[in-house]
C-alpha cells in the first residue's frame, strides 16, 4: 500500500488543474479540488461519527462534482459505503435509485470490491445505461489489487475518454468532446 501511493505521488503531476489544457476538464478539477464555497449540508454531513477522514474527503468532492454537472441527476449507487451514499442523497436531492428503474444514468458511484466478479458485472451494466454526459465514480480504486487492476482496465476501455485519478477516488468521464487520457491530481 505505501509502496502505492509513493508510486503514485511521484507520477501525479497535475496540481489543482495545472498543466491541463481542457477548459471543461481544469473547470472541473478546480472545483473539485478547491473548497471555495462552504455547502451547508456538508457540515451536517460531517457529524455522523461513522465517517472516516477519506470518507469526508471523498463525499465534498463528490458533492462537489455533483453540483458541477447539469442538474438533472439519475445517480446510482452500487456502494455499500453508507458516508458516500448519504453525500451522493444529499447533492442529488432524492435518494439513489434502485439500479433496474432508471433508462439512463448520470451518476454512478462504486466502491472498491474484493469480488472481480462483482465489480466487472457491475461496469458493464453501468455501460449499458450510461450517455455522453455521465460520469463514474469509483471509491478507493487502489484499495486493494482486485480494485486497482479493474481501475486500470476500466480507463482503457473505448467509452472512456477522460479519467482523473485523484488516488482515494477514481473519475471516470464518457465525453466525446474530450481527448482520451488519464489524469493524475495532486492534492
Amino acid at each position: 500500500m505505501y509502496k502505492q501511493r509513493l508510486r503514485y505521488t511521484l507520477r501525479a503531476r497535475h496540481r489543482n488543474g495545472h498543466g491541463i489544457h481542457s477548459p471543461f476538464l481544469y473547470k472541473l478539477i478546480t472545483q473539485l479540488q478547491e473548497k471555495r464555497h462552504r455547502y451547508y449540508v456538508l457540515d451536517e454531513l460531517k457529524q455522523y461519527p461513522d465517517l472516516k477522514k477519506t470518507d469526508i474527503e471523498n463525499g465534498e468532492r463528490l458533492f462537489r462534482l455533483m453540483q458541477h454537472l447539469p442538474k438533472r441527476h439519475n445517480s446510482v449507487s452500487w456502494s455499500t459505503n453508507e458516508g458516500l451514499n448519504r453525500y451522493l442523497q444529499a447533492a442529488s436531492g432524492r435518494p439513489s435509485s434502485a439500479a433496474s428503474n432508471l433508462d439512463d444514468w448520470d451518476v454512478v458511484l462504486m466502491d472498491a470490491s474484493s469480488q472481480p466478479d462483482l465489480l466487472t458485472k457491475q461496469f458493464e451494466e453501468s455501460l449499458n445505461k450510461i450517455h455522453e454526459h455521465s460520469v463514474f465514480v469509483l471509491n478507493q480504486p487502489y484499495k486493494n489489487a482486485t480494485a486497482l487492476s479493474s481501475w486500470k482496465k476500466w480507463k482503457q476501455h473505448s467509452k472512456c475518454t477522460a479519467s482523473l485519478d485523484f488516488y482515494t477516488m477514481g473519475i471516470l468521464l464518457f465525453r466525446t468532446d474530450l481527448e482520451k487520457r488519464n489524469y493524475l491530481i495532486r492534492k
